[in-house]
């Protein structure tokens, strides 16, 4: 046997624009609920974008600011890097001021062996008040003290070469000898032309 239940519903019937107003309602209300949560959602995420950007840029900061520390250290370094230069150019001998001893040895010292001498050799070397140098120096003879001289006026680096002195030394059986002349890389061309 069936038995039926019957209820009773003692409430209205609704309309239709209730019922969509109640649905309006309740969507407005969603809206109303979720749309403050999404803003905060999305307020968080650019805080933390701007407190991403923020260390970036400070770390940026920091970079620049280190290379500024780098650049004046190494201007500091090369200003007193100059002043040192400065200084040793103040105190280095007039001699050599004007050209490169090493460069100067090695000319002279190839220019005297070209002789074919192998006694002959530079020992010592001045630079008068003139620059004029003058190099001290020992040949085997005479005949070969003249090819040294030979050699020195073919060189177009020495001008104005001169015998300063000359002597014969019997211990040692050679000659010693002083030759003065002006090197052409501590003149410039019009006082190379003036002393010609």
């Amino acid at each position: 046997m069936a038995i039926y239940k019957q209820s009773v519903d003692f409430l209205p019937k609704q309309t239709e624009e209730e019922v969509s107003e109640k649905y309006n309602l309740s969507k407005t209300a969603l809206y109303a609920a979720v749309l403050p949560l999404l803003a905060s959602f999305i307020w968080v995420i650019a805080m933390l974008i701007s407190v991403y950007y923020k260390r970036e840029v400070s770390s940026y900061n920091q970079i620049v600011a280190d290379k500024n520390n780098e650049i004046a250290t190494y201007d500091s370094v090369r200003r007193k890097q100059t002043e040192l230069v400065l200084k040793v150019d103040a105190l280095t001998d007039v001699v050599t001021r004007d050209f490169d001893p090493q460069e100067f040895f090695d000319i002279v010292d190839k220019t005297i062996k070209e002789t074919g001498d192998a006694k002959a050799g530079i020992y010592a070397y001045q630079r008068e008040e003139d620059g004029v140098f003058v190099v001290q120096g020992k040949a085997n003879s005479y005949l070969d003290l003249a090819k040294i001289m030979v050699v020195f006026n073919r060189k177009e680096v020495f001008d104005q070469v001169q015998i300063k002195s000359i002597y014969y030394d019997k211990e040692t059986d050679t000659v010693n000898f002083q030759v003065g002349f002006y090197y052409a890389e501590t003149l410039g061309n019009e006082e190379i032309e003036a002393y010609q």
